[in-house]
């Protein structure tokens, strides 16, 4: 039983710890299917290949690094949010930058 109370203690401190980890920025979750762009003008370039579908463009985006794939279900750190426009800029961990998202790709942590 001890055992396992300490178990528990130690792993409500580690999530603790994950979510606090975001320090500049407010813990969201990514959610599957998003990319991201390193600034605005790329945003727009990306958003218009994926409503027009021009896979052709989006891979180009890709292999220059201007746009990411964003992995589903990890911790990010949200920068920034610009509720006009609906994006948030964030932190990915294990990828170089901030990116733009739309709001729907990250749920925030509470």
């Amino acid at each position: 039983m001890m055992i396992k109370l300490a178990a528990v203690c130690f792993l409500s401190a580690f999530a603790g710890a994950a979510i606090a980890a975001c320090v500049e920025g407010e813990a969201a979750i990514s959610k599957p299917g998003y990319y991201g762009a390193v600034n605005t003008e790329v945003y727009g370039e990306m958003d218009g290949a994926i409503s027009s579908r021009n896979t052709a463009r989006l891979s180009s985006l890709l292999t220059q690094r201007a746009v990411a794939q964003i992995p589903a279900g990890i911790e990010v750190c949200i920068i920034k949010a610009d509720f006009f426009w609906d994006r948030k800029r964030i932190d990915v961990p294990g990828l170089p930058g901030r990116y733009w998202v739309d709001d729907a790709a990250v749920t925030v942590v509470r």
